[in-house]
């Protein structure tokens, strides 16, 4: 039914564009989505998440077998999160969440969503959580406004981590008081609760 999307203007060694049976036969992206594994890497912005979504909507429709999504991000957009957030809670097939490298930011709510007992994290990799960062231009009105609504999204993404792990709502809020990038290794995020088990256990 669905067809996993390519990434933009591909091109080989050449620098000249491929034929559209290049990437859909050889692009290991392509090749990953066809065996239900996605691979969420580098920044989280609209175009990421985009072709997450459109990913993971295209298999659902094909399938209820689990979808694997392997997360490697610093992070990015919280409201570009929260959108593909909502189609791993709305999808009715399983997603098994697999976190790489650098976990941060928004990738730690992503990997903590994933289904419970199949959220699985590679030992050398790490996680950090930090306060939402506001981007306020503008009269001092502005800058309450933006402030409020910074402040409501910063108790709104600390509500889906506690209720994917084991912090508690207060436990993170006592951690943004600290105003500073909190640094987690794989063995804490498994006992936190945000990853059930090391990958390949």
């Amino acid at each position: 039914m669905g067809r996993p999307i390519a990434p933009e203007t591909p091109k080989n060694i050449s620098g000249t564009e491929n034929s559209g049976d290049y990437w859909e036969e050889e692009n290991p992206v392509v090749q990953l989505a066809h065996k239900r594994t996605i691979m969420l890497a580098g920044d989280i912005t609209e175009g990421s998440v985009a072709i997450t979504i459109a990913h993971i909507l295209n298999l659902s429709n094909e399938s209820n077998k689990p979808i694997k999504l392997i997360i490697n991000t610093e992070g990015g957009s919280v409201d570009e999160m929260l959108a593909l957030y909502d189609i791993i809670q709305f999808v009715p097939t399983p997603i098994h969440t697999v976190g790489l490298g650098k976990i941060m930011s928004c990738g730690l709510f992503l990997l903590a969503s994933g289904e419970k007992g199949q959220r699985k994290i590679g030992k050398n990799a790490r996680g950090m959580y930090h306060m939402i960062y506001g981007d306020i231009h503008g009269n001092v009105l502005d800058y309450e406004r933006e402030g409020n609504e910074t402040k409501r999204m910063q108790q709104q993404v600390n509500s889906i981590l506690s209720k994917h792990s084991k912090l508690t709502e207060k436990e993170l809020d006592e951690m943004m008081k600290k105003n500073e990038d909190i640094y987690l290794t794989s063995e804490k995020l498994i006992k936190v609760g945000v990853a059930d088990e090391f990958l390949g256990s």
